[in-house]
């Protein structure tokens, strides 16, 4: 994937391609999203934090505008999912670009959702937890470090805790985790 892949021009052209296809636009799926540096906030390199938002964050703003846009114009309603992720959500210790940018996308998605409530379209965002996905072939794990450290993926663990990958140890717990809410369409509510 290229930055050019997630243009304003290009998400334009996707809404008209699929309107062209299907005779209109129902559901959306946004799902840019790059994997970032593992590293501590003072040495991510800014190039790459604004490579980070640009994806994560801009893309699915992008998108979303387009979407939005042709499904007022067909008075019809609509649903758009985002993709955004457990760092949506908790704060996760070196990865502070990947953590602001699905905050962003968690925010943004509220904030859309409000906003095109009354003419049907909802809009929400799936938060999806970390996965251990085993090797293949004997690579590296996903995942990684600005200068030298080990490659890694984080996991789930007990107690909101995170594992570092082929390390047997564990790393520091997630911080902010939300409990208790419930998602319904455009309806947010504590249960």
């Amino acid at each position: 994937m290229s930055d050019s892949d997630l243009s304003d021009a290009d998400n334009a052209a996707l809404v008209r391609t699929a309107v062209e296809f299907f005779g209109r636009l129902d559901i959306a799926f946004n799902n840019a999203g790059i994997e970032g540096l593992i590293t501590p906030t003072t040495d991510y390199p800014t190039e790459d934090w604004e490579r980070m938002l640009a994806i994560n964050l801009t893309g699915v703003f992008l998108g979303m505008r387009h979407q939005i846009a042709r499904m007022r114009e067909q008075r019809a309603g609509g649903a758009i999912v985002n993709i955004a992720s457990i760092l949506g959500l908790v704060g996760v210790a070196e990865m502070a670009a990947c953590t602001a940018a699905k905050h962003g996308v968690v925010g943004l998605t509220k904030a859309a959702a409000l906003e095109n409530a009354q003419a049907g379209i909802r809009i929400n965002a799936i938060n999806a937890g970390f996965i251990e996905i085993p090797p293949r072939d004997g690579a590296r794990c996903q995942g990684r470090r600005k200068q030298g450290g080990a490659r890694r993926t984080r996991r789930a663990a007990p107690h909101g805790t995170t594992r570092a990958c082929r390390r047997g140890r564990r790393s520091r717990p997630l911080v902010g985790v939300r409990r208790g809410v419930v998602r319904h369409g455009n309806d947010t509510r504590r249960r």
